[in-house]
């Protein structure tokens, strides 16, 4: 099992803040400075926060740290070995539900059986299910892309996962945001992300 380590979420441009693909108003956010700004491709990295969301409450209230992620696996076999073989995440729990909760949930059309992985605070829940769907195609589409993992050396990683059969899309790219980020090909076509933070950044 590899380290996750925290990190932020950094907003980056040129005099211009941009989410999907729209200028944003920069009088209605605040920038928060990140120790030593860093000059990446002419880039500028700062935490940046709308000024009208600061002290605001979400509407629930959350007892567990971290989301976790419900897979319907097409082939759950070859699931179970890539997340717990192959990445080293621990199993940690096992379950049978009852079609009567999984057909009145909308969780899945028949009973299943869940066996659930720890990576860091998230549980990755993998369905083994009689008759599963097709595999997912890799190819770009609407839905869930990628997972994203945060790590302290992404190069040495990368070598270790490759040395246990894990395809990587290319060899670790530096964005501005972030001293590497990598994509492995996963099963039912996620993609894992693995992204190392600045040194210095908190």
């Amino acid at each position: 099992m590899w380290d996750l380590v925290p990190t932020v979420v950094l907003d980056s441009g040129l005099n211009q803040l941009k989410r999907g693909g729209q200028l944003l108003d920069p009088s209605r956010w605040i920038r928060y400075d990140i120790g030593p700004k860093k000059d990446c491709m002419s880039f500028m990295s700062w935490v940046f926060t709308r000024e009208d969301s600061v002290g605001r409450k979400p509407m629930f209230k959350m007892v567990h740290p971290a989301a976790d992620l419900g897979i319907v696996c097409s082939n759950f076999n070859q699931s179970l070995h890539f997340y717990r073989d192959l990445l080293g995440f621990e199993e940690v729990f096992e379950i049978e539900i009852p079609s009567n909760i999984a057909t009145s949930s909308h969780l899945a059309p028949r009973g299943f059986r869940q066996i659930r992985l720890k990576a860091g605070h998230t549980l990755i829940k993998l369905m083994e299910i009689e008759s599963p769907p097709q595999e997912r195609s890799i190819e770009f589409q609407a839905g869930i892309r990628w997972l994203t993992f945060i790590v302290e050396d992404v190069p040495t990683l990368v070598e270790k996962l490759k040395s246990k059969g894990v395809e990587f899309l290319s060899e670790p790219v530096s964005p501005p945001d972030a001293k590497f980020i990598v994509c492995a090909k996963a099963p039912d076509g996620l993609l894992i992300e693995l992204v190392q933070p600045f040194d210095d950044q908190p």
